[in-house]
């Protein structure tokens, strides 16, 4: 059940997870649907604030990264609130180590597979929506062949991207799970034999409530854990991970740009293979990743491709959105005549797209106006790539911040990549790709016109042992046996794909853990 707010009637749950984003819900509903009690904390509200933005400024060194403040949503859902969907699967070779200095993961591609089935399933795509092959017999078509060092991806997106939307019954309904909003952790208190005793929590009415369960997950996104984590490291003289260097370490992001233009090519073969494609109310996106056999031959991280229409379909969408926050998150009625005429033009410049969905079920392109080579490439994890608490505030109230930065190989994989990709376009038929010369001279300054993707990964890396991390295979956090971290912030690494359904993925895998640990009476 979701409560707006303090106070917790009956606070005694078998378990209690700081965020109701993606991850948190997806565990809080798993473990309820067991029968565990689960209470959910999350520290922004119900309905997510018109000021996001500004609940998320921190200090940013290095790099500029927009998802620092633009990438995170603190409401209930999270940043389901903000994403489109995507869904994509971590592939075998994102768990080995490919290349110098990429952490292997503890846990392998094998052992997680059907735990990827099972988040599909428990977000309602069926076996047959997620199958590519199905999708291509159901368009007519089949993706297009560029050689054994590439392969062609199909990614599903969820009809409906929400999740307070997508389970709003059993949020609602479900007797052993609390969902409380408006209630921010800020901090950890431990016993003495190291496991968490309270977690403390203050109201938005400022009211600090002291929490207690048996276990503790931290599912609260990759910088808000970093900060919960660094702030007990900082100020708990008894915390058991105090010592851990690694946390807030490795952060990690992708890196997307616009590298080049394809151009002279088959554009009906090139339609036919990229565009999007609609099915029976779900979206599909093909992409052209590295296949693992060119990855380990050459050991540079993971890339991928995508092809983008570079004519008025790009600006259409932004004006779109544009009257969307004016009229709709600022009520602007004011100007109701000016909007309107405004979303009538729109409604023009889209009626096209409207058609396509109608009678080929496949996303329009311009194609025919050029073509875009968009390319998403690995970020490899590196020491200097850090969270950190903003030193211009005690370290009990300090915001998180950023410092990042890049290893510099990224430009190597890149190079190479495109290299590759533009002999195959051209053996194939499909066009001359012709690159930024920065590709092919490595140049670091490329980095200045690629940006993040708001995929924040790191900080609380999963390893073997403390020396390499900070949570164990299982999520545990080191020295601390009943306080777990759950989400993106745990990975190694970061393949090039969107995280959620791998970090969903694990959030069952780690719901199946607890429900036995308790059964067992571990906690």
């Amino acid at each position: 059940m979701l409560n707006n707010g303090p106070p917790f009637p009956g606070n005694d749950p078998e378990i209690l997870v700081i965020g109701a984003g993606a991850v948190g819900l997806v565990l809080g509903l798993a473990l309820a649907r067991s029968g565990r009690r689960v209470t959910l904390i999350e520290g922004g509200p119900a309905t997510p604030p018109a000021d996001f933005m500004a609940r998320n400024h921190g200090p940013n060194t290095g790099l500029g990264h927009i998802g620092l403040v633009e990438g995170r949503m603190k409401a209930l859902g999270g940043t389901t609130r903000l994403w489109g969907g995507q869904l994509v699967p971590f592939g075998p070779s994102d768990f080995r180590a490919t290349y110098a200095g990429k952490p292997a993961w503890p846990i392998d591609y094998e052992e997680l597979r059907p735990w990827f089935d099972r988040a599909f399933e428990f977000l309602r795509v069926a076996e047959a929506t997620r199958d590519p092959g199905a999708v291509w017999r159901r368009v007519g078509g089949a993706p297009i062949d560029l050689g054994a060092s590439f392969e062609a991806t199909m990614n599903v997106w969820l009809p409906v991207a929400d999740f307070t939307k997508l389970f709003a019954t059993e949020i609602a309904d479900l007797p052993t799970l609390r969902i409380v909003t408006d209630i921010k952790a800020t901090a950890l208190e431990f016993a003495p034999d190291g496991r968490v005793a309270a977690v403390r929590a203050t109201s938005r009415q400022g009211v600090i409530h002291r929490l207690t369960a048996p276990q503790v997950v931290l599912a609260n996104g990759t910088m808000e854990a970093a900060r919960l984590l660094l702030r007990a490291a900082a100020t708990a003289t008894d915390c058991p991970f105090a010592g851990n260097v690694h946390i807030g370490r490795g952060f990690i992001d992708h890196v997307h740009g616009i590298v080049g233009r394809v151009e002279g090519g088959d554009v009906a073969r090139l339609r036919a293979g990229f565009e999007n494609i609609l099915v029976n109310g779900c979206k599909y996106s093909v992409k052209v990743r590295a296949s693992d056999e060119f990855l380990e031959r050459h050991g540079i991280a993971n890339c991928a491709a995508t092809l983008n229409a570079s004519g008025s379909i790009r600006q259409a969408v932004a004006d779109a959105r544009d009257l969307f926050r004016r009229v709709f998150a600022q009520g602007a009625w004011r100007h109701a005549g000016a909007t309107l005429a405004e979303a009538a033009r729109t409604v023009r410049m889209l009626a096209p797209i409207l058609w396509t969905y109608l009678v080929r079920r496949r996303s329009y392109s311009l194609f025919d106006r050029g073509i875009l080579l968009g390319l998403e490439i690995e970020q490899i994890p590196v020491a200097e790539s850090y969270l950190f608490l903003d030193p211009a505030a005690p370290p009990e109230t300090a915001a998180i911040g950023l410092h990042w930065a890049f290893d510099g190989r990224e430009l190597e994989a890149a190079d190479l990549f495109c290299a590759e990709l533009a002999r195959s376009f051209a053996e194939h038929g499909l066009g001359t790709i012709t690159l930024d010369p920065r590709v092919a001279a490595r140049d670091p300054a490329l980095f200045a016109d690629l940006h993040d993707a708001f995929h924040h990964m790191g900080g609380a890396r999963m390893a073997a042992d403390a020396g390499e991390g900070v949570v164990d295979r299982d999520l545990r956090v080191f020295g601390c046996d009943n306080l777990s971290v759950l989400g993106a912030a745990t990975f190694p690494s970061g393949s090039f794909a969107n995280p959620t359904l791998t970090a969903i993925a694990l959030a069952l895998r780690l719901a199946e853990r607890l429900d036995a640990d308790i059964g067992d009476g571990r906690c």
